[in-house]
């Protein structure tokens, strides 16, 4: 049923005084409220605080337009074998054409961690065209060097290292990951 149409039989029914007035003011207002909701922002992103938020539709317009979603290696990954005694992130931004990725692998319930101090990377790689690239990485436990590859499946991150550190380190040998919304 269209506007028009609900706000006609809201005015029938009170004229006809088959509601009381407290209920006919209720109605009047949420179904006012309702309908501003239902018509703004269809089709477009949402916005918050006159910030604009993607929605579920928009984001997958996008994605799709662009293609983005196969090739995005950007965000935070948890592993997802996750838990109290070990925790396994990996953090990849993009800056001028190039990731900059970091690790961290806490096991033994905080006992043993391998992570960066400051804002240092692991490694710094071009952007690759495809679904997954290799690269040399640093453990941070360590300072040993190794070598690892990151690929996209399904929209999952898989770590795998190719050659191992010298040393001590607490990465997994192989990991999925999967992407946190942030």
């Amino acid at each position: 049923m269209k506007r028009g149409g609900i706000i006609e039989l809201i005015q029938l029914n009170m004229k006809n005084n088959k509601m009381n007035y407290s209920m006919q003011s209720l109605l009047l207002i949420s179904m006012f409220l309702l309908l501003s909701c239902n018509t703004q922002n269809k089709g477009s992103a949402e916005t918050t605080n006159n910030v604009a938020v993607d929605t579920p539709e928009t984001q997958q317009i996008k994605n799709e337009q662009s293609g983005s979603d196969k090739n995005d290696f950007t965000g935070e990954w948890n592993w997802e074998k996750n838990n109290d005694s070990k925790d396994f992130t990996v953090k990849i931004g993009l800056r001028n054409d190039s990731l900059f990725t970091s690790y961290c692998c806490i096991i033994q319930q905080g006992l043993k961690m391998d992570c960066p101090e400051n804002d240092e990377y692991s490694f710094v790689v071009p952007k690759p065209s495809g679904n997954y690239f290799t690269a040399s990485f640093k453990s941070y436990f360590s300072s040993s060097i190794g070598k690892v590859k990151l690929s996209l499946k399904d929209g999952k991150l898989i770590w795998e290292i190719l050659e191992a550190p010298k040393g001590e380190f607490y990465c997994p040998s192989t990991a999925i990951m999967i992407k946190q919304n942030n």
